[in-house]
């Protein structure tokens, strides 16, 4: 069992790494990365400058990035850190509440579904919105008496 979750993460990273660095430009991530970086600056969406999305975004991103202005790749790893807390917490939940093999089941799931590996390798917004809603999924079952032990 342990072999084929690690042989699973393994498969996991090497294809989100794939992705960061291979995946074509997306006309998004620079969008998001001039927001990010007119929040830096101190200017405020919807305010000083044409922003579509919710404000949460620039702002974490903005805090997480090491320079004013975080480029492609500083974007892409911050984004691939969110996508590797969704899945980390994906696969404990799974294993909490179904056993080693969800656990198993669900990482296999994820490593295979080369779709959304992509979609969490670009800067955008669906690897933090991923990341709250399996976050919130965490707290409101570690918020039931069953799960009471592990938080």
């Amino acid at each position: 069992m342990r072999f084929y979750l690690r042989l699973a993460a393994l498969i996991y990273l090497a294809e989100t790494i794939f992705f960061i660095f291979y995946r074509a430009l997306n006309l998004d991530e620079g969008w998001y990365l001039m927001a990010v970086r007119l929040v830096r600056e101190g200017k405020l969406p919807y305010v000083d400058f044409n922003y579509t999305q919710g404000p949460v975004l620039p702002y974490i991103y903005g805090l997480l990035s090491p320079s004013r202005s975080p480029g492609l790749l500083t974007g892409r790893l911050i984004t691939w850190g969110f996508a590797l807390v969704c899945t980390a917490l994906t696969v404990f939940m799974a294993w909490r509440l179904y056993g080693p093999k969800a656990s198993l089941l669900t990482l296999w799931a994820m490593s295979l579904g080369w779709f959304a590996i992509g979609q969490y390798a670009y800067v955008a917004t669906y690897a933090l919105t991923g990341l709250f809603l399996v976050a919130g999924t965490f707290c409101w079952l570690g918020a039931r008496s069953r799960w009471s032990r592990i938080l």
